[in-house]
């Protein structure tokens, strides 16, 4: 039986306790909030301009940076703090300076998502430049169901494509992405 993901993450988290990293960009009172909940499950550091972040009134503690996605990956790389969320961070700034810091070419995300009824779920890929050829879509299953064990988790994993077999022939996109759904499914 699959555990439900949320409640094992929910687990770890209270029993590791990380410090974690919150990247502020803009600067808005939920993600604020948010973060002051968490503290049921990690120490959260904020990363971002102090004064700004300092005015909300937070007791958390807060790292000043005027670059505060370069800061966030240091802290990072250098193990001051356990792991990183991006925040209110621009994305794509964010993720270049973590690929720049690991020495690496290449990000194999996957989202954790729940439906309305309480049934969790993994997405892949999450950005645009990722998993969009055959040998990374491979790459990215494979790296998730070996993370996903971490959970007790054996994954079953579905493959979209940009139509239905029916469609087949209409469309040169579709008829590509129809061929490698069926050859990653294989």
């Amino acid at each position: 039986m699959t555990p439900n993901i949320l409640s094992e993450i929910e687990k770890k988290a209270r029993n590791n306790h990380a410090r974690i990293g919150l990247g502020i960009g803009k600067i808005s009172k939920e993600i604020i909030r948010s973060a002051e909940a968490a503290s049921d499950y990690a120490d959260v550091v904020l990363v971002g301009d102090g004064k700004a972040i300092k005015e909300t009134g937070t007791g958390i503690e807060i790292i000043h940076s005027t670059e505060p996605s370069k800061k966030l990956v240091e802290l990072l790389v250098a193990g001051e703090i356990d792991g990183a969320v991006r925040g209110t961070l621009s994305a794509t700034a964010t993720l270049k300076k973590l690929k720049s810091a690991l020495k690496i070419k290449k990000l194999y995300r996957v989202a954790l998502l729940e439906t309305a009824e309480g049934v969790s779920f993994f997405l892949a890929p999450v950005g645009i430049d990722e998993g969009n050829s055959v040998e990374n879509k491979i790459e990215l299953i494979k790296r998730g169901v070996e993370h996903f064990r971490r959970f007790g988790i054996e994954a079953k994993v579905g493959i979209l494509s940009g139509g239905r077999f029916e469609d087949k022939g209409r469309d040169e996109h579709v008829d590509r992405t129809l061929m490698e759904a069926e050859f990653v499914t294989k």
